[in-house]
C-alpha cells in the first residue's frame, strides 16, 4: 500500500514532494478545455486535488447521496469541468457522459471496479460510442505501479478464459 501511494502522492509517506501526477493533471487542465473526469482509490489524493483546482467536484464515499448527485449534474450540466472521483464511489449508478476524458490516477486491484468507473462515461443513446475522447492511465516508471498493471491485464485474460472455456479447462 505504501508503494502505491508514494506513487500516487508522495505526502502519504511524508514526503514534501509534489506528485508527478498532479503536476500531469494540472498541465493537462491548462493546455486542454476538455471536460475530465479523475478516478482514483485514494481519496486523500482527491482531497489534494480538489483543493489545487478551483471549480472541481469531489465525488467519494464519505458524501451523502445528494451531494454525489449535485456533483455528477453540474458535471453533466457544464458547470464543472473536472470531477474527481474515488473509484468506488463514482463507479456504479451515475451516468457522466459529458466527459471528454477520464483520467486514472491509480486504479483498483479489481478489474471489473475499473471498468465499472469508466463505464460511467458512455454514451447514454444506443447506438452511440463512448463519449470520452480518451482514458489516460498515469504510472509512475520505476514503481510498482506497471506491476499492477500487469497483474491487471492478467486477471482480466484469466476471467476471459473462464468466461469463454469454463474453469474446468483452466484448471485442467
Amino acid at each position: 500500500l505504501r508503494l502505491r501511494q508514494v506513487a500516487v502522492d508522495p505526502v502519504y509517506v511524508g514526503l514534501d514532494e509534489q506528485s508527478p501526477k498532479f503536476a500531469f493533471i494540472m498541465d493537462y487542465l491548462e493546455d486542454n478545455d476538455d471536460t475530465v473526469v479523475v478516478f482514483s482509490t485514494m481519496t486523500g489524493a482527491l482531497k489534494r486535488l480538489h483543493k489545487a483546482i478551483p471549480g472541481s467536484m469531489l465525488l467519494t464515499g464519505e458524501q451523502t447521496t445528494e451531494q454525489k448527485e449535485f456533483a455528477v449534474r453540474e458535471l453533466q450540466a457544464g458547470r464543472c469541468k473536472v470531477l474527481l472521483s474515488n473509484i468506488k464511489a463514482g463507479g456504479t449508478g451515475f451516468t457522466m457522459d459529458k466527459a471528454d476524458t477520464i483520467i486514472f490516477l491509480d486504479k483498483s486491484y479489481t478489474p471489473d471496479e475499473n471498468d465499472q468507473a469508466a463505464d460511467r462515461i458512455v454514451a447514454t443513446r444506443p447506438g452511440e460510442d463512448y463519449a470520452a475522447k480518451q482514458v489516460i492511465t498515469l504510472l509512475v516508471n520505476g514503481s510498482v505501479e506497471p506491476r499492477i498493471e500487469e497483474m491487471l491485464k492478467e486477471k482480466i485474460n484469466i476471467i476471459k478464459y473462464v468466461n469463454d472455456y469454463g474453469l474446468t479447462r483452466l484448471l485442467q
